[in-house]
């Protein structure tokens, strides 16, 4: 990725926005808590310790040189909703098994495990486990997580322009929210 700088105003206006969508992350806890809190209290950590906040210093541009040629079809696709909830909550000790290391940063996924890949990357980092991150990626012969999350978020990009393309299908609309907002940690231009 290439980093372009951009104009303080610029800059300014994204952060007061960053700025409210803190104040309202942080409002719609308590509906989470009181929705499902045996998933509260198990991930509820997630929610509190501010990883949503101060995030980045510059903007990028993506590197469209990363783009899968082929996607798995989601009936292929060994990453569920509750694996990732799994393998996420391994962060908050940074003591990741192999197995959840292999299936959220296999290549090829798309949909929902792909954002469910990029989040559980930059959370990892977030919460501290760069290092064991590093270990992995060294172990398993794979690109650096730099390379890995450049190559989701550009996959996720072309996800979003595709959904862009057919109206935005009221099935996809939450999908296409969620890869804008995990495009965000990676400060990313195109979205």
């Amino acid at each position: 990725m290439t980093e372009k700088k951009y104009s303080s105003v610029f800059i300014d206006k994204v952060s007061q926005i960053q700025e409210k969508a803190e104040k309202c992350f942080q409002n719609s806890i308590k509906h989470v808590f009181i929705k499902d809190p045996l998933y509260f209290k198990a991930s509820g950590i997630l929610l509190l310790r501010g990883l949503w906040s101060n995030w980045f210093d510059e903007w990028k541009q993506i590197d469209n040189s990363n783009l899968y040629k082929w996607r798995l079809n989601l009936s292929d696709i060994a990453l569920n909703e509750d694996i990732s909830d799994k393998c996420i909550n391994q962060l908050l000790q940074c003591e990741i098994s192999d197995y959840c290391w292999i299936t959220m940063t296999s290549k090829y996924y798309k949909d929902y495990p792909l954002s469910h890949q990029l989040l559980f990357l930059v959370l990892g980092e977030k919460l501290g486990c760069k290092k064991q991150m590093n270990k992995m990626t060294v172990k398993f012969h794979q690109d650096s997580i730099e390379k890995m999350k450049d190559t989701f978020c550009a996959n996720m990009l072309e996800e979003a322009q595709y959904y862009e393309s057919e109206n935005f299908p009221v099935d996809d609309q939450d999908l296409f929210m969620e890869q804008g907002e995990f495009q965000i940690f990676r400060n990313l231009l195109e979205f």
